[in-house]
């Protein structure tokens, strides 16, 4: 964390910035996912879609899921080509872009919170702590969701 504080305080910045940019636009709320990468969208027979993992669905502005939509996650969905594919599927949409990049900010740095939260204030054992910390530098990597999202801005 400390090798990337200049970048967390970058992202916690821009994250309050977008905050007050989008605050009075016009709000539509829909039911959201909240967690709709590609990882939770399944292939099945006869080239059925499934949306699985409906842990924690919300009422948010349809940019919440569509956050993931080039956003870097898993490194899926983040190539123009794979971004354009899933728009012609999706339909014809008006997409904010200040309030997708909200979402993507505000939703790394919640992420970092909870890494920081977990790997320095709780015990866990070893090898989750292994892979926790791999899963919080490899948020920073090339093309990765932090590089992503400054990209937005």
């Amino acid at each position: 964390m400390i090798e990337h504080k200049v970048i967390i305080f970058r992202l916690i910045d821009t994250a309050e910035k977008l905050a007050q940019q989008i605050h009075d636009q016009p709000a539509q709320f829909v039911l959201c996912h909240s967690d709709i990468h590609a990882g939770n969208v399944m292939i099945g027979e006869n080239d059925g879609l499934y949306i699985v993992d409906w842990d924690d669905p919300v009422m948010e502005l349809k940019e919440r899921d569509l956050m993931f939509i080039g956003g870097g996650v898993a490194n899926a969905w983040d190539k123009p080509r794979e971004e354009n594919i899933f728009y012609q599927g999706y339909g014809e949409v008006e997409v904010n872009k200040a309030i997708i990049a909200y979402y993507r900010y505000a939703s790394i740095v919640g992420d970092i919170a909870l890494y920081g939260q977990q790997m320095l204030l709780t015990k866990v054992q070893r090898q989750t702590g292994i892979i926790m910390y791999k899963q919080f530098v490899d948020q920073f990597n090339p093309d990765g969701v932090v590089d992503s999202a400054l990209k937005m801005i």
